[in-house]
């Protein structure tokens, strides 16, 4: 890989936990969706599985503020520009928050309608005790 063996275990180490992280999030996913499925009934499963392309959207925005600002952070604070480190952990503070006001504001007014997100009655029908 880079030839150093130091640097492959270091590697290793920040990469393990976030691959483990990722696996059990996949598998808590999937075995959701078998409870669902086998509880709830096939119109239940399809709602969830339409949601789920947003809620995978969401995520990784967050990831990506979240990296892309540690990165940030730590280039400037090697270089010892504290002052330019601060600032981008404010910048990415406050993009994060607009984000997440935004998807909250959008929840809440699909919440206080009648029929959020409907796709079909047929769906929708399904959806009732599951989704209130």
């Amino acid at each position: 890989m880079l030839g150093n063996k130091e640097n492959n275990k270091q590697i290793l180490r920040y990469v393990l936990p976030s691959v483990s992280a990722m696996i059990v999030s996949f598998t808590y996913n999937m075995v959701d969706g078998m409870f669902v499925g086998q509880g709830v009934g096939p119109s239940a499963l399809a709602s969830v599985n339409l949601a789920m392309p947003f809620t995978q959207i969401m995520t990784g925005i967050a990831s990506m503020l979240a990296i892309g600002g540690a990165t940030a952070m730590a280039i400037y604070k090697g270089k010892e520009d504290t002052k330019r480190a601060n600032q981008v952990f404010f910048d990415k503070y406050t993009v994060s928050d607009y984000c997440w006001t935004i998807h909250n504001r959008g929840r809440f007014l699909c919440l206080n309608s009648d029929r959020p997100f409907v796709w079909g009655n047929k769906i929708a029908a399904g959806t009732d005790g599951y989704l209130y």
